[in-house]
């Protein structure tokens, strides 16, 4: 076995949300950034209300495809 500093992972999976209410403001804001055809980091960003949405409204359980791409690995 070998130790290892560092192991940088993106982890990107897909999830379907099927029949579900969305307030206005929630909304307005999925469409902006479906529109703008951009990633947004959920932490950091101005859209916070569709971002605590996704957060409260996504779980692991309910995805579709998982993906690990492995960026950086430092050695110790």
């Amino acid at each position: 076995m070998k130790e290892v500093k560092q192991i940088d992972v993106k982890v990107s999976y897909r999830v379907c949300l099927h029949d579900i209410k969305v307030p206005n403001i929630v909304l307005e804001q999925l469409l902006k950034i479906q529109d703008q055809c951009f990633e947004f980091d959920p932490f950091h960003t101005d859209y916070s209300e569709a971002a605590e949405w996704l957060r409260n409204h996504i779980d692991e359980d309910d995805l579709d495809n998982l993906e690990y791409e492995i960026s950086d690995i430092q050695e110790k």
